[in-house]
């Protein structure tokens, strides 16, 4: 079987990310994958990513091939007609992606790393962000006030935390200092290719936000105000985007390292509360539960390990290649059936 994966955007992070677990794929037996090949010809399953699929051409090459989009968003979903599958990467694109009649195949996004082999200095507490811009900005002041709190709270025993943000700052600049922690020390990095086996595995606990602004804030305050809809200003209906996913927790799973995490559904799938990690929901929540990991290594350990195993069990490379090649088998086999009129029926 060959598979063959094609972008323009060979230097985006979304390819790069992906590249890391399906260029895995090699290693199985009659299989061959190619990364960013010229010629599309002789191909059994062909792999775009949803910013720039060209169908067209695919069937042109290879009639027979499966097509597969990598990563469809909303903007660019209507792209995807006439695909044979698509590569969603948790439950939220899954159900973005339902109305296509497209048949969806779960694969995670995120740069695989090696577990580390060294626990980081126990000196200062790390608490690690890594993402876009626009979700560490969207921390203030829910989760920045959780923050501070942890801050004094760690200082009155002793203990030195800190808070790492990694993101695009090449890009998008630095967050502005009213969307941060007020006393908390802040580090910004920019993100690179090799950050995942570097200043995110030096890290002790991973934070990962994911509500995203509200857009009408005075309607939402005035529906907080019906008891029988919500309790506080805080609450909200939706707010998460329709391409979350739990790769961010992912990155942090593979290194071992525990996670406190905005209550949404992939870190519903992902994290199990109190076992591999905690959901929050409010800032005295994010405050309890960040106190309690900075304040216990054992416990930091305890989830960490946990989490670690979900990603293995779950989330590795050997096991979603694994899911991947039986739904592409599954695929071709019932694409025979069609082209021979059997119906599946010997």
């Amino acid at each position: 079987m060959r598979i063959v994966f094609t972008t323009e955007h060979r230097n985006a992070p979304s390819t790069t990310l992906n590249l890391s677990c399906l260029k895995e794929l090699g290693a199985y037996p009659d299989v061959t994958f190619a990364a960013f090949p010229e010629d599309l010809s002789e191909a059994d399953v062909i792999l775009f990513m949803g910013y720039d699929p060209d169908i067209r051409a695919a069937r042109a090459a290879s009639p027979n091939a499966l097509v597969g989009i990598i990563d469809p968003r909303p903007g660019t979903l209507v792209k995807a007609a006439g695909a044979d599958f698509l590569m969603v990467n948790g439950p939220e694109m899954a159900a973005m992606s339902q109305g296509t009649g497209i048949r969806t195949l779960f694969y995670p996004i995120y740069k695989f790393e090696p577990r580390r082999q060294q626990p980081p200095n126990e000196d200062r507490i790390i608490i690690c962000y890594h993402g876009n811009a626009m979700h560490a900005a969207a921390m203030h002041p829910q989760i920045t006030t959780a923050l501070d709190a942890v801050w004094k709270d760690a200082a009155d025993l002793g203990l030195s935390v800190a808070i790492r943000y990694i993101y695009n700052i090449a890009v998008h600049g630095k967050i502005p200092s009213r969307f941060l922690p007020s006393r908390m020390p802040v580090e910004h990095v920019q993100w690179h290719d090799a950050v995942y086996a570097r200043e995110l595995a030096a890290s002790h606990i991973g934070i990962v936000p994911n509500l995203v602004p509200m857009r009408w804030p005075a309607l939402c305050e005035r529906i907080s105000r019906i008891p029988s809809k919500s309790a506080t200003w805080a609450d909200c209906l939706v707010r998460y985007k329709p391409t979350s996913n739990p790769g961010r927790i992912i990155s942090f799973a593979m290194h071992g390292i525990p996670v406190v995490a905005d209550l949404y559904p992939s870190s519903a799938k992902t994290i199990e509360p109190g076992v591999s990690g905690f959901l929050a929901m409010d800032t005295r929540s994010w405050h309890l539960a960040l106190l309690a990991l900075v304040t216990d290594i054992g416990l930091r350990t305890e989830l960490g390990d946990a989490l670690h195993l979900e990603f293995l069990t779950n989330h590795a490379p050997p096991a979603i290649n694994a899911r991947f090649m039986n739904f592409i088998n599954r695929l071709s086999a019932s694409a025979r059936h069609r082209h021979s009129g059997t119906n599946g029926v010997a």
